[in-house]
């Protein structure tokens, strides 16, 4: 089960991101198409513009194109910072 930092990333309006939530897993596995940009070149964005990082869903196979993985395994207020960082970013959506 996620913790409830994770958890809180389903209550945010983060435009730009899809979220579903996983089934007993801490990872999050977002869709990103929104932003116009591969999953490598926003999990690039994201850690030089928000210093977080996230694993490009394209390693994962052609379908994983278009999201990022987020492991959240760090202690809630990381994640909760880690968030708000991802919510700061904009992409024109």
């Amino acid at each position: 089960a996620l913790s409830s930092a994770a958890s809180d990333v389903y209550k945010r309006q983060i435009p730009y991101m899809t979220l579903v939530p996983p089934m007993g897993t801490f990872y999050l596995f977002p869709g990103i198409k929104k932003t116009g940009l591969s999953s490598a070149k926003f999990a690039k964005t994201a850690l030089e513009k928000a210093h977080v990082l996230v694993s490009p869903g394209g390693v994962f196979g052609k379908t994983g194109e278009g999201h990022v993985r987020i492991a959240c395994t760090a202690k809630t207020e990381q994640l909760k910072e880690a968030f708000d960082r991802l919510s700061a970013l904009k992409f024109g959506v």
